[in-house]
């Protein structure tokens, strides 16, 4: 069984605190009244009374004002900081993809930079990820000499079959 919160409204829990806070009756009987528990009204007024006193200064405004401001300056400066980094970095992946050749950007692979993975560094130089991984496997002599073998048994092969015709 579950229990549905109750949500009240700002409207309604500054009703209930204004009504605390004349003292006429007792938390309890505000409770039993406005069908609320006494435990969340007495936290409503703690909260009430809290902020009672930042509501008549004004140098809290002006501070919570001048922080925004600073915020959003270093916002705007961030912003232009991305901005210029984009466009440097579409520049570069243009400039190194055109005048680099592709052996000369895979050597500008670091293997051991942890914080740039190989899947990013290949990306930035315009480079197929896999071609990275991939190792030329060289030609064995003895692979060459059999598949030669092979064609020249197929080669007395099919010359026997003509001899025989």
């Amino acid at each position: 069984m579950s229990v549905i919160r109750k949500m009240y409204t700002t409207e309604f829990k500054m009703k209930v605190v204004r009504e605390i806070l004349r003292e006429e009756k007792t938390l309890s009987q505000i409770a039993s009244e406005y069908a609320t528990h006494a435990n969340v009204i007495s936290r409503w007024r703690d909260q009430a009374l809290v902020a009672l006193p930042g509501a008549f200064n004004d140098q809290a405004a002006t501070d919570q004002a001048a922080k925004e401001a600073a915020w959003e300056k270093e916002r705007e400066e961030l912003y232009a900081e991305i901005g210029k980094l984009s466009t440097q970095l579409a520049w570069i992946k243009k400039n190194v993809a055109t005048c680099l050749t592709r052996d000369e950007r895979i050597q500008l692979i670091d293997r051991s930079k942890a914080d740039l993975s190989l899947s990013v560094q290949a990306q930035l130089l315009g480079l197929n990820r896999s071609s990275l991984y991939y190792q030329p496997v060289p030609v064995l002599a003895t692979w060459y000499i059999r598949s030669q073998n092979c064609h020249l048994r197929l080669l007395l092969f099919s010359i026997c079959l003509v001899h025989e015709t």
